[in-house]
């Protein structure tokens, strides 16, 4: 059996160089295909043939390819170690760089928005598989601003809120905490908020807090700042009409379907209620705290190799079929995985799909434990959907965010269904519970994080001190739990800790969309096996080259209707039958 071993990843295959005469030339180039771009300018108007345009669109595609791949690449360098200048450096760089460019490009974008109604028609009807990507760029047409002005917030982006977001990550990405006479990373003192002893969880959370708490006043006015710059350019200049529509427009899901996902998220919160209190009669504990919400109602002992996981993940695939397990094992024969845990290295996990011409790369901070397993195959999900989706262009590449859940949670609950099976009757009752956890973590807790903000956002000019922020988050945590679990006061400050509330508001919410929609997908393939897997492969494929919610109809999935989204709390329900039935 072949053995995988943690270590970096190989950047090369990604950007041979990032310095030098090789780098310089790959500038080059993309100024080659700008000027070529710029010199359209006087042909650009509402006569140009269809067959012109698709070729500008083409010179277009290209370079934002290439964008894509220095991007990635920068931030790719920096989430190695946060703390390298040179890193640090070279992504400022970048970012400047491809700020300045991207004002030079401005103006084709703008072009095609702004066209009428009767000349855009006839280049879309023409545009072959360009279609949908030039319909839904046109939904942005009453959003945008003049060419001036695009330019001056691109700039202001750069100095505002990018800046604030790579002060955030370096800054939070340095913290270490002292606990049991080490010095840990947040990811190896996580371990130890899921211990089995009580005091311990109390005593990790507490340390997990001090840099925050310390540094609170710092963190609160970068927040601050983030959502007052999102809510001017989103709700002021651009006409949005609320400050979560920028999202859903830009996910392609229709502000009702994300209102109806909120709704019936919020009313099967008592699940989660009833779970918890569940929990604190195993745990023999009269009501749970929130120190106890992840402990474990078993004590069993993690050590799963990091080989060991590869293999086990590999081998789900593998029961999927070929397209799948070949797609899983490109990501890992071409080191394309960094699962090491570096002092400085980014916290936590992510898959980044950068063009559909390379191997998308996965960060993880393996840590031999059932949860690392899991966000493996979680990561390794979103990599094999990239590579589906790897049939279209660029422009088409990349999935909405809801819909890019799809894989890694279909891949997570697969996990999941495999580990229930062991032998170790103790292992398979810690591995439901754990199940009913992570379900909590990535529906309930997620679409609360969104409510939060969308409080948050809506109230931040009459409640902008950080004490009014977090009492807030207060009220939602205790929305959230109910009856079932009391919350120190310290957790009010919780949210200071979620990058995504910096980099991208509102994104939680597709993390509770595309779990319920995986549960649901998975729930056909229980029902139906293999015969499911070309719709699901279909879905895949689709990238973002057609409208997310025709895509799932198409394959017998309606995202309007409620009883759809109920199906995935009844995964829940089922699930919870069945710990009650363990006890």
């Amino acid at each position: 059996m072949e053995k995988f071993l943690q270590k970096k990843w190989n950047l090369k295959d990604l950007l041979p160089a990032y310095k030098g005469k090789k780098f310089e030339r790959i500038l080059i180039s993309i100024e080659s295909d700008i000027k070529i771009l710029e010199k359209s300018k006087n042909i650009l108007n509402a006569k140009i043939s269809p067959k012109k345009f698709l070729e500008l669109l083409l010179i277009y595609e290209k370079i934002l390819e290439k964008f894509s791949i220095l991007g990635g690449f920068a931030e790719l360098k920096f989430s190695e170690n946060v703390s390298d200048k040179e890193a640090v450096a070279f992504k400022t760089k970048i970012e400047l760089f491809l700020t300045n460019l991207s004002n030079r490009l401005i103006f084709f974008s703008l072009f095609w928005k702004n066209l009428d109604d009767q000349n855009a028609n006839r280049i879309i009807k023409d545009s072959g598989k360009y279609s949908y990507y030039l319909k839904y760029a046109r939904k942005f047409k009453k959003h945008i601003l003049s060419e001036k002005e695009e330019k001056i917030i691109n700039l202001k982006d750069l100095s505002g809120v990018t800046t604030l977001n790579n002060i955030y990550n370096t800054f939070t990405n340095k913290f270490l905490f002292n606990f049991k006479g080490k010095k840990l990373t947040r990811e190896q003192l996580g371990v130890f908020v899921k211990d089995s002893k009580a005091n311990i969880r109390k005593a990790a959370y507490k340390e997990l807090y001090k840099p925050y708490l310390k540094n609170k006043d710092i963190l609160g006015e970068i927040y601050k700042s983030i959502v007052i710059d999102w809510k001017s350019e989103s709700l002021k200049l651009r006409k949005y009409k609320e400050d979560i529509s920028p999202r859903n427009l830009s996910n392609d899901i229709p502000d009702d379907v994300v209102n109806l996902v909120f709704d019936v998220c919020k009313k099967n919160r008592n699940l989660f209620q009833d779970y918890f209190k569940l929990k604190a009669k195993i745990l023999k504990m009269k009501k749970l705290t929130r120190y106890d919400v992840l402990a474990p109602i078993i004590k069993t002992k993690e050590s799963i190799p990091y080989s060991t996981s590869v293999h086990m993940v590999l081998k789900n695939f593998k029961i999927l079929g070929s397209e799948f397990y070949e797609r899983a094992f490109k990501i890992l024969k071409n080191d394309h995985i960094d699962s090491e845990i570096r002092k400085n290295k980014r916290g936590g996990a992510f898959c980044a799909g950068i063009s559909p011409n390379k191997i998308p790369y996965v960060l993880l901070n393996y840590n031999k434990k059932f949860r690392d397993v899991l966000t493996l195959a979680h990561e390794m999900g979103h990599g094999v959907h990239d590579l589906f989706s790897a049939k279209n262009t660029f422009l088409m590449f990349g999935s909405g965010l809801p819909l890019a859940e799809t894989a890694s949670t279909f891949s997570e609950t697969m996990m999941y269904e495999t580990l229930s099976t062991v032998s170790n009757a103790k292992v398979r009752k810690k591995i439901l519970f754990f199940h009913l956890d992570d379900l909590y973590c990535t529906i309930a807790r997620q679409i609360y994080f969104s409510m939060f903000e969308k409080e948050i956002f809506s109230k931040i000019e009459s409640v902008n001190s950080i004490d009014g922020i977090s009492e807030i988050y207060l009220k939602k945590l205790k929305e959230l739990f109910g009856d079932s679990v009391l919350i120190p006061e310290q957790f009010k400050w919780e949210w200071l800790m979620i990058p995504h509330f910096y980099e991208t508001p509102f994104y939680c919410y597709a993390y509770s969309f595309g779990n319920l929609l995986a549960l649901a997908i998975f729930e056909k393939y229980k029902e139906e096996g293999r015969k499911v897997l070309p719709k699901y492969i279909n879905i895949l494929e689709s990238g973002s080259s057609k409208n997310p919610a025709q895509v799932l109809l198409r394959n017998g999935f309606n995202i309007k209707k409620r009883e759809f989204w109920q199906k995935g709390f009844d995964f829940v329900q089922d699930l919870l039958y069945k710990a009650n039935d363990s006890c």
